[in-house]
């Protein structure tokens, strides 16, 4: 007998269907791959199945664990399963900012009624099965996103449930650092017997990972194949879809326009030297009675690379090699510790950057849904910038300004043209970020980058969290108005297939320290450095379609 047996499982909100009859299984020790595109309705499983679906919403079918019905709409009932005979480890980790690691793993044994001495026994256990023996008095934000991750995962193993709901668990992770935590839940797995449900948006990626596949498309489960070549056996139209569009060229986006001979090239839009970064080092190493140290954790040191005009430079590294420590820095939000940053011919200084400058320099986040207020409409999201825009480029319609602002005619002319730009309806703008897919708020996101007619942009994990389908047609659009607006770009990323497809150079952080630089055919064809090749490796076969030759 399956361990858990779903039969029409449904789930509709205020009566209207989000989920329709869905029928499956999982084995004990199993692990059972779910894709789909966003908005299929994966995530609503995993609620449905934890019985932790938001108000208004109800489910109807059957679900057995053990052969015992679950009661999915009754909270009282399924308290009583949550986290002892099922637990769910999601996308991004929630853990409390200022709590160390040991004390919220320590919470969630209390549920057990164990002593304190058994709690801590238990929680260090749970972290030295996932790696982690030396972070029990660690604060998250001291630890890496794939170390945040495998605390999550030995929280949900505590105490060792029968089935393992993983939603997303390694969309913000490097190629590396992704294998690992599959690997670590697979043995897991083994260990205790566990069933795993885990649930993707990246077929290529967990195909090879898992037994069987089940694919979902507006909450329904069209297609499904067993191991081995799960992808390969998949034949729905959908399915198939999804598979094209995970494999990306393997060739960078047309290389920056030559200058010719009569003409100079253009010096450097960004130069940085030298550039270092240290943090004062955590408690209790060093510190005096003044509450101040001489120890520092150095972050990143000597730092030096340049971007020019109309360039794609990739930012690649594995989770602590330094990336997101080195993005700030460009952006201003942080002082380097030594060395200097010049962007346009003028130095960066943190804390007094003109307006001009600013202007000069954008940036594209992961997540626009936690980024933006939600409370503004899009028309003011994309318009925030306009106040850095130096009176000569801002926008002017034939209507009467003020001395000092913008017209509320001229803000919604050029917030039109910013989505029109990126393959939106401008009518949208009255909307809020909620009503829009996760393609269509990367898509509001770049609008946004775009409207103070930036030199340089800074796409910071930028398509990590799409589907493929969603990240194919935004990396088509980044390299089109890359190469429309003669732009320069840094794309930091960890999926090495994207950099590939989208970037002409490639510089590789490992240690704090630049590693490897050079053109991406070469990085790619011909690695030195064993943190280039780790990360080339476990790149899936499947999300890189090859070409005769690189450009």
């Amino acid at each position: 007998m399956a361990l858990i047996q779903a039969k029409n499982l449904s789930v509709a909100f205020n009566k209207k269907p989000i989920l329709s009859s869905l029928s499956f299984d999982i084995e004990a020790g199993e692990c059972l791959g779910l894709i789909g595109a966003s908005g299929a309705g994966k995530s609503m499983l995993a609620l449905a199945l934890m019985g932790l679906l938001p108000d208004g919403f109800s489910a109807s079918g059957t679900v057995r664990l053990n052969g015992k019905p679950l009661d999915l709409n009754n909270d009282n009932a399924m308290r009583q399963h949550r986290g002892r005979d099922m637990a769910l480890v999601f996308q991004e980790p929630a853990l409390n900012p200022i709590r160390n690691i040991g004390t919220q793993l320590t919470e969630a044994i209390q549920f057990t009624k164990a002593t304190a001495t058994d709690a801590y026994n238990m929680a260090s256990e749970a972290l030295a099965q996932v790696g982690l023996s030396n972070v029990f008095d660690r604060l998250p934000d001291t630890l890496s996103g794939g170390e945040r991750q495998r605390v999550m995962i030995a929280m949900a193993m505590l105490a060792r449930p029968a089935l393992l709901i993983a939603d997303e668990p390694t969309t913000s992770l490097d190629t590396v650092t992704q294998k690992e935590i599959l690997a670590l839940m697979q043995n897991l797995a083994k260990q205790n017997n566990t069933a795993i449900l885990l649930i993707s948006h990246d077929l290529a990626l967990i195909s090879t990972e898992v037994k069987r596949l089940l694919v979902m498309d507006k909450g329904a489960i069209i297609d499904a194949a067993k191991a081995p070549n799960c992808a390969k056996k998949l034949t729905h139209p959908i399915s198939q879809t999804l598979l094209k569009a995970a494999q990306l060229p393997a060739k960078p986006a047309s290389k920056p326009a030559a200058s010719s001979p009569a003409t100079k090239k253009p010096p450097p839009l960004l130069i940085a030297e030298n550039l270092e970064k240290s943090y004062p080092a955590s408690a209790g190493a060093g510190w005096n009675f003044f509450g101040r140290t001489s120890k520092q954790n150095r972050i990143l040191e000597n730092i030096s690379f340049q971007l020019n005009q109309g360039e794609c430079l990739g930012l690649v590294g594995e989770s602590g090699a330094g990336k997101s420590t080195l993005s700030r820095l460009l952006l201003g939000l942080e002082a380097p510790t030594k060395g200097s940053i010049t962007l346009a011919g003028r130095p960066l200084i943190f804390g007094t950057i003109p307006r001009q400058q600013r202007r000069q320099l954008s940036a594209v986040f992961q997540d626009p849904f936690t980024a933006f207020n939600p409370r503004h409409s899009i028309r003011r999201i994309i318009a925030e910038p306009l106040t850095l825009m130096p009176k000569t480029l801002m926008p002017t319609m034939p209507t009467r300004q003020t001395p000092n602002a913008i017209s509320p005619d001229a803000i919604t002319h050029a917030v039109a043209t910013a989505l029109t730009q990126v393959g939106l309806d401008p009518t949208s703008m009255h909307r809020y970020i909620h009503e829009f897919s996760g393609g269509q708020r990367q898509r509001i996101a770049i609008a946004r980058a775009l409207i103070t007619r930036p030199e340089v942009i800074i796409f910071d994990e930028a398509v990590s969290s799409l589907d493929s389908r969603s990240r194919h047609q935004v990396l088509e659009l980044i390299t089109q108005l890359l190469e429309t607006h003669q732009l320069s770009a840094i794309f930091i990323s960890h999926d090495l297939a994207v950099i590939r497809a989208i970037c002409h150079r490639v510089m590789v952080l490992d240690g704090g320290q630049i590693v490897e630089m050079g053109a991406t055919s070469d990085i790619f064809n011909k690695p030195n450095h064993a943190a280039t090749k780790r990360l080339i490796k476990a790149i899936p076969n499947a999300t890189i379609k090859n070409t005769k030759k690189d450009s």
